[in-house]
């Protein structure tokens, strides 16, 4: 995995915090978000590691369960496809890239090798959207294909359908843009988005996966704190400002936001819950699979939901009982998730 120094090129990482604020502060019912931390107490099919809320700004709720924390790095899996795509949206302000470029132009060195007039057609905007053409999932075609060179791998595999004209939830599509932001940039996601986009956010250390050839996955692989997916969300809803400065261009949100490709031609499209997986089964959800099928979940550990101090009517465990008044701090040891 690839992780940042203590320090880097562009002075030392300073992680900061969002303001706090008590929930009814920020026209928040503190009641409404215990009810809803009570309801995922409730759903055996789901797992718990942290939640944060934010309104106008400012943190109103947050919690962790155990053996999670504030200050611990979580793997985001595929959240870490919103980082790639915003490095993406600075490469274009910077002209490292352009949407309407042909992905194979950005990989000359086998561009002879591509020879599928559809896998020759595919935009930098295809892969940005998961529009490749292709109607499946192509990660185990690409890696067979080339094992040493991901991005010709699933160039290789040809699309089922024109680009553009379908989605389907696709790694390639992800690390094939990650790979161009790298290549243009010089540089691993990491360090690029450090002086763009960490620093600015007050984001602290986090460390990124690799995959062949070397290259930060995109895809999956960055671990960032709770916070620092609270930020990156915040950055979106304020249309790319953030203290005072347009971070990234109105424009690339707007676009970023809004529907690329129709998906209602599937018969069980990609949000679905019917084809989400469960845990710990790992099968693929569906008429024969469900949370009461499934094996039994291990006794989850216990949580940690407060408020900011100031809001009374937010329950929390004893153990966070000092991140509360005396008078608001009423949780119990039965309280658990």
């Amino acid at each position: 995995m690839s992780v940042e120094a203590g320090e880097s090129n562009y002075g030392r990482v300073m992680p900061s915090s969002l303001p706090r604020s008590a929930p009814a502060d920020q026209g928040v019912d503190p009641a409404a978000i215990l009810a809803f931390v009570d309801a995922l107490d409730e759903r055996s099919d789901i797992e718990m590691h942290s939640l944060m809320v934010v309104r106008h700004g400012r943190v109103v709720a947050e919690g962790w369960w155990a053996p999670y924390s504030a200050g611990r790095p979580h793997l985001l899996y595929s959240l870490s496809k919103s980082f790639t795509a915003t490095a993406a949206a600075f490469a274009q302000a910077e002209g490292l890239l352009d949407l309407d470029d042909t992905v194979v132009s950005h990989f000359g060195e086998f561009a002879a090798d591509i020879t599928d007039p559809r896998s020759r057609s595919v935009k930098v905007r295809h892969v940005a959207s998961m529009a490749s053409g292709h109607s499946q999932e192509t990660l185990g075609e690409a890696l067979e294909r080339d094992p040493h060179e991901p991005v010709r791998g699933f160039l290789l595999t040809p699309p089922d359908r024109d680009p553009g004209t379908v989605f389907a939830y696709n790694q390639p599509c992800t690390y094939t843009l990650a790979s161009i932001v790298q290549r243009n940039a010089g540089m691993p996601l990491t360090r690029y988005l450090r002086p763009r986009l960490f620093d600015p956010l007050g984001i602290g250390h986090v460390g990124w996966h690799t995959f062949p050839p070397g290259r930060e996955q995109g895809f999956s692989g960055l671990h960032a704190r709770t916070e620092d997916i609270a930020k990156l969300g915040l950055l979106y809803l304020q249309q790319g400002w953030w203290d005072g400065i347009q971070l990234i261009p109105k424009e690339w949100v707007a676009e970023a936001t809004s529907v690329q490709v129709s998906n209602s031609q599937n018969a069980n499209p990609d949000w679905q819950p019917t084809r989400s997986t469960c845990r710990p089964c790992s099968t693929p959800c569906g008429p024969s699979c469900s949370p009461a099928s499934a094996p039994p979940r291990p006794v989850r550990p216990p949580r940690t939901i407060s408020s900011v101090p100031g809001s009374p009517a937010l329950s929390c465990p004893p153990a966070v009982a000092h991140r509360l008044p005396a008078t608001g701090a009423h949780g119990s040891a039965g309280r658990s998730a």
